[in-house]
């Protein structure tokens, strides 16, 4: 682990992003030859957050008043001039302030990750009226279509902006019940219950099989169901040995094309992107439609989700490297969600880059937790 408040911006070439929770990643992001000192640390955190709050370019005397910091604005300004020139910050002219370039906010923003990821218990640095509006309305609500939409609404909310969210997948969750249903020809519909109470459909093409043979398939997984994901069936289905050879081949058949059929299928929750409209930074009517094309864009969108899935605790995107077709004034912060080494969903925060993170890193990782139905983060820094 880095020493205390030793937080740096990704090297060229270095992994994108800043995953939560330790591991490699996370020191490869981090761990660059152009460190900066403590007084530049915690005059650019200083600067950054200043920017957020008022959206007005920042000047030295200005900031070691509203900072408290405890060197003279002669000093601040020295320190600003040094952060412009490493790219963290920028002015609009020559008698203005400076403001947080992309590599400023990513600063910020992964040093409010890192920070969250030393919390001793879930929900540090979110409010408690915003901690008991998650618990109150995600707690015991597992995955499932209507979890993510009310993950959705509330995020978007909370935090005033756009939320996108992905519902669980029966392939990731353990499952209660398997049946399929005859319901057309060479058309079945496997019908998948899990554990938190989900139903989810499934066609399945292209398969000739009759009432009485799914009587049999039914009757050979009988118990086997229960307590497995759906890929953990598929799996255990087709390494048995017995004496019903060509019936656990039609079984391993069926339970590879509902694997298949569920991979392709992704429920997404978007809600909030009226929320954008009341954002000044994006008065600029080209903008704002840049950013409703690229909500709208499954493509992007389920990329980005999909590295989320396979991150271990919060990723921070901003800038252009979050992908979004273009798009350059954004931000992203995101975190999946729900037991195991895999997580079940993601979620994720979307908004312009002068976003309050202060607020949407731990507000993010929270409601993973609970949406998850933990208590707090699984794993330290290492």
């Amino acid at each position: 682990m880095l020493p205390a408040g030793q937080f740096l911006p990704p090297a060229a070439g270095a992994p994108r992003g800043l995953t939560g929770r330790g591991g490699v990643r996370q020191r490869e992001a981090w761990t660059v030859p152009d460190a900066l000192n403590p007084r530049s640390r915690r005059v650019l955190r200083a600067a950054v957050a200043q920017y957020i709050e008022t959206g007005r370019p920042v000047g030295s005397k200005a900031l070691v008043e509203a900072a408290r910091l405890e060197h003279s604005p002669a000093t601040t300004r020295a320190v600003l001039r040094d952060l412009e020139e490493r790219g963290y910050l920028t002015h609009p002219h020559t008698s203005a302030g400076r403001v947080p370039t992309d590599s400023g906010f990513r600063f910020y923003a992964r040093w409010l990750v890192h920070r969250q990821l030393g919390a001793r218990s879930a929900g540090l640095g979110v409010a408690e009226t915003d901690r008991r509006a998650v618990e109150r309305q995600l707690a015991g609500r597992e995955g499932g279509l209507e979890a993510a939409e009310e993950a959705g609404r509330l995020l978007s909310r909370l935090c005033g902006a756009a939320a996108v969210v992905t519902a669980g997948r029966p392939e990731d969750e353990r499952l209660a019940e398997l049946r399929f249903v005859v319901v057309g020809e060479r058309r079945l519909l496997a019908v998948l219950v899990t554990e938190a109470g989900a139903v989810h459909h499934r066609p399945l093409e292209g398969v000739a099989l009759g009432q009485r043979e799914l009587e049999r398939v039914h009757a050979y997984l009988g118990d086997k169901v229960r307590g497995y994901t759906l890929r953990a069936l598929r799996d255990r289905v087709a390494r048995e040995r017995d004496p019903y050879g060509t019936l656990r081949e039609s079984v391993s058949n069926l339970l590879e094309r509902a694997a298949a059929a569920e991979a392709e299928r992704v429920e997404v929750v978007v809600a909030g992107k009226e929320r954008l409209f009341d954002r000044p930074e994006l008065d600029d009517v080209h903008k704002l439609r840049a950013f409703l094309r690229a909500i709208e864009d499954r493509t992007h969108l389920l990329a980005l989700l999909d590295e989320t899935l396979e991150a271990p605790g919060v990723l921070v995107r901003i800038g252009s490297e979050a992908g979004l077709g273009g798009l350059d004034d954004v931000g992203v912060i995101s975190s999946g969600y729900g037991a195991g080494a895999r997580h079940a969903g993601s979620l994720c925060v979307l908004g312009p880059v002068r976003m309050d993170y202060d607020k949407v890193v731990p507000l993010v990782a929270f409601t993973a937790t609970v949406l998850g139905g933990g208590r707090g983060p699984s794993a330290r820094p290492s």
